[in-house]
């Protein structure tokens, strides 16, 4: 066998990734397929047909950015560390390649950015260019430790840009000419966090008022928590910015 190929997986039988990729979306398939009555059920049609093909594509693209040098090294040299997740590189690839604005994508780089780690990891989130202090130079440092992971990509470019074209999920993709053009995750884990945070508060709002209402359960909301409660879902929604965002939701008020 030729190891010109990027694996996924080491051993006296290395799994290549494109045979990985593919056996996943085979599962994936077969999932949606076993899961699409429920989904039609607790979802409307369509969306039931969004989240087919989202699990899918997710299947098919969440390991490209094993693809990266470093990343090869390291399954075979156990003793070298490359330091960097490399879902946060198959993220870039498909926020540059698709249309990360639309809500099929949306899901699907959701899950991939998440189906090792949450949103709450840390290094998750620096390597994807969001910093918890937003100082010039941590976000620098951010960048450029990105740009040179995205450019060990290059070695494996050709193979990335016709294991796409050779997918018929992927046939709307478009790589760009270099992998230094990639586009860094950041702004999409930040509107993804803010999304997750605006549900949370929600979510426990509404929960609160449904306790209060029971007998016994828990206390009923005061007026000022009530009021405090409002003003954070206002500004939530009014001010969208990251200091808003991550000043309320830090609050441990209620």
């Amino acid at each position: 066998m030729s190891y010109s190929e990027p694996l996924a997986k080491p051993g006296e039988a290395p799994t290549p990734l494109a045979t990985h990729l593919g056996q996943v979306a085979e599962y994936a398939r077969a999932a949606a397929e076993a899961c699409r009555p429920h989904w039609e059920r607790v979802l409307t049609d369509e969306w039931a047909e969004i989240v087919e093909q989202a699990l899918v594509i997710a299947a098919l693209t969440h390991d490209l950015g094993k693809a990266a040098d470093g990343f090869q090294r390291a399954l075979c040299d156990r003793k070298f560390r490359w330091e960097f997740r490399h879902e946060i590189l198959s993220a870039a690839l498909l926020l540059t390649a698709a249309q990360p604005d639309d809500e099929l994508m949306e899901l699907v780089i959701a899950a991939v950015l998440t189906h090792h780690r949450d949103l709450s990891d840390p290094q998750l989130c620096k390597d994807g260019g969001w910093v918890a202090l937003p100082m010039p130079e941590v976000e620098q440092d951010a960048v450029a430790k990105f740009q040179a992971k995205a450019s060990e990509l290059r070695a494996h470019w050709e193979w990335l840009q016709r294991f796409c074209h050779q997918q018929t999920a992927l046939n709307s993709f478009c790589l760009p000419s270099e992998p230094e053009d990639l586009l860094l995750p950041a702004r999409f884990l930040e509107r993804l966090k803010q999304t997750l945070r605006d549900q949370s508060l929600l979510q426990d709002a509404r929960q609160r008022l449904c306790c209060s209402r029971a007998a016994g359960s828990w206390p009923p909301i005061t007026p000022s928590a009530l009021a405090s409660l409002n003003s954070r879902l206002h500004c939530l929604c009014c001010c969208p910015c990251p200091h808003c965002v991550r000043h309320y939701a830090r609050s441990k008020e209620f």
